[in-house]
Formats: C-alpha cells, structure tokens, sequence
C-alpha cells in the first residue's frame, strides 16, 4: 500500500509538470497569436526603433574611429619625439665622454708642468755685492 501511494504521488507530480509544461506552451502561442494578429504598425515601429538603433551605434562608431586615428597620430608623434630624445641623450653620452677624455688631458698636462718648470727664486732684501 505504501509503495503504490508513492508510485501515485510521483505519477501525480510528473502529470502536473507536464499540465505545467503545456499550460506555459499555450500561454506562449497565445502570446504569439496576439502579436500576428497586431497591425503592421506594430512591425513598423519595431523597424524604426532598430534603424535608430543602428543609426546611433553607427555616430558612435564614427566617433571611435576618430578618436583612434586622433591616438595613432598622437602615438607617432610621441615616437618621433622619443627617438630625437634617444638621440640627444646618446649625443650628450659621446660629448660627456669627450669632456672626460679632454679633462684627464688636461690634469696630466697640468701635472707634467709643475714638474718641469724651475723652482721660483726668492729674493731677499740684501744687495747684492759685486
């Protein structure tokens, strides 16, 4: 008895899902039915709704597209500016180099003078017998 009562629940439950399931296939041929038995106006607004749509995607669109000419201009002008700059900068690298290579010219020479040059002569105040 207690088998057969759950057999029957169960083939109860799986009858009203179906009932369930069928009610919500009428309910959605109903709704089709309504919207065929619409005039065309109701397919014409729908167009025009869409074409304004696409009309404003399309402006926006445009607009993307500007901005990313705008920034690939932009972009080559600042690559132009970079590779100057890299330029400048190795440039005043070579220069620095030189400034140092002149500067260490000049201590040596610098050094080898005061090596060469005589020792001063220091005068006294006595006069000199001759």
């Amino acid at each position: 008895a207690v088998v057969s009562t759950q057999s029957t629940g169960d083939s109860l439950r799986s009858k009203n899902e179906a009932l369930e399931r069928a009610l919500g296939e009428v309910q959605a041929l109903k709704s089709e039915i309504r919207h065929s038995n619409q005039p065309s106006g109701y397919l014409v607004d729908s167009i025009k709704k869409r074409d304004e749509q696409i009309g404003k995607l399309r402006k926006e669109m445009e607009g993307l597209r500007e901005g990313c000419e705008e920034l690939k201009a932009e972009r080559k002008k600042l690559q132009i500016e970079k590779e100057d700059l890299v330029s400048d900068l190795e440039k005043a690298l070579k220069n620095s180099d030189r400034l140092k290579d002149l500067r260490q010219r000049v201590e040596k020479k610098i050094h080898m003078t005061d090596r060469i040059q005589p020792r001063p002569v220091v005068f006294t105040k006595e006069k000199l017998v001759s």
